[in-house]
């Protein structure tokens, strides 16, 4: 019998979808929907029930999750313990889940070279440990999902966290969380993404001071200073971190206190380097959120090569901006009401 060429098409077709119908999902990067646990304490998923205990176990599970990985990839447990604090607050601990969440996204485009969004959606007013929750959840299924597709088993749980834990836990924790992804990741935070975060600073505080009847004009950004280190930038901006606690205690806003042992660390990295520079983002946000109507500013792009000294001029600048805006905010200390 002689078939036509458009029947050999026809069955050339089906023997293709027929082959692919019978791979395994994985191995076209399709992998079964990953559904996270409910809280292990039993409450309720809502703005009223989450306690930062339950966002302080989630971090928990998150870190087991990553000891997994860090084995299968043959990395060292990180000896770095992140920033000291107290009396850290949901606002500050949500913008360091954020960064976990964009960590965790990075490390799995890394390994699966699938690019999958991130958080678009604005930030809520008024944070609560609901909303960390959420970010943390992110991050674990993105973790659940990238161990699936390498093969690896979901056996780790999550264990009851003490009621009485304060968000400085899980901020500490989401620390050690994200000093480890710095060991894992293969492309390192660069000096570029830095800057990018310290520019946002500075768009920021400009908002900040258009607030006042007689804004001042914005600072100039230093001379740049050829050879400096990430260590450098790493002091300026903890500089720029006291002056903003001066800001807020004058503004009667509550901000955390960054304990002494962060500023003795020559070895810093870059990565860390940008760990701090968010936690300046997010104490900025959270002031420019107490501001009526204020709309924030979109996030910074640079172009060009960018080095150390680069981040150390744009933290010079952020630093000489914040000094501008204490001085406003100690002469009119009424300010935001």
């Amino acid at each position: 019998m002689n078939l036509s060429i458009q029947t050999l098409h026809i069955l050339k077709i089906g023997v293709v979808v027929g082959l692919l119908l019978s791979a395994p999902m994985t191995s076209l990067g399709m992998t079964n929907a990953i559904t996270t646990p409910p809280p292990v304490s039993g409450r309720e998923l809502s703005i009223e029930s989450i306690t930062p205990a339950d966002v302080f176990a989630r971090v928990e599970l998150v870190r087991k999750e990553l000891d997994d990985l860090r084995f299968e990839m043959g990395k060292p447990n990180s000896l770095e313990i992140g920033l000291l604090v107290k009396d850290a607050t949901p606002h500050e601990v949500f913008f360091q889940a954020k960064t976990l969440d964009q960590k965790v996204a990075r490390l799995t485009q890394e390994l699966t070279e699938e690019l999958e969004p991130i958080r678009t959606e604005d930030d809520p007013h008024e944070i609560r440990p609901f909303h960390v929750w959420k970010v943390v959840d992110s991050a674990l299924r993105r973790i659940l999902s990238l161990k699936q597709q390498l093969g690896l088993p979901l056996t780790n749980s999550e264990a009851m966290a003490d009621p009485e834990t304060t968000p400085t836990q899980p901020f500490f924790s989401i620390g050690l969380a994200n000093s480890q992804l710095n060991h894992l990741l293969m492309h390192q935070f660069s000096p570029k993404d830095v800057a990018e975060q310290v520019s946002l600073g500075i768009e920021y505080t400009t908002h900040l001071l258009r607030k006042f009847s007689a804004p001042p004009a914005p600072a100039s950004l230093p001379p740049l200073e050829r050879g400096r280190k990430p260590w450098n930038s790493y002091d300026r901006l903890i500089d720029c971190y006291m002056v903003l606690g001066d800001i807020a205690r004058a503004s009667n806003i509550n901000m955390l206190s960054l304990a002494t042992q962060n500023l003795d660390r020559p070895d810093i990295q870059p990565n860390e380097v940008y760990d701090l520079a968010t936690l300046v983002i997010s104490e900025l946000a959270y002031l420019h959120a107490h501001v009526p109507h204020a709309i924030p500013p979109q996030p910074v792009r640079l172009h060009g090569p960018i080095l150390p000294s680069h981040v150390y001029q744009q933290a010079g600048g952020l630093l000489a901006q914040l000094q501008i805006l204490k001085k406003q905010v100690q002469a009119y200390p009424g300010w935001l009401q």
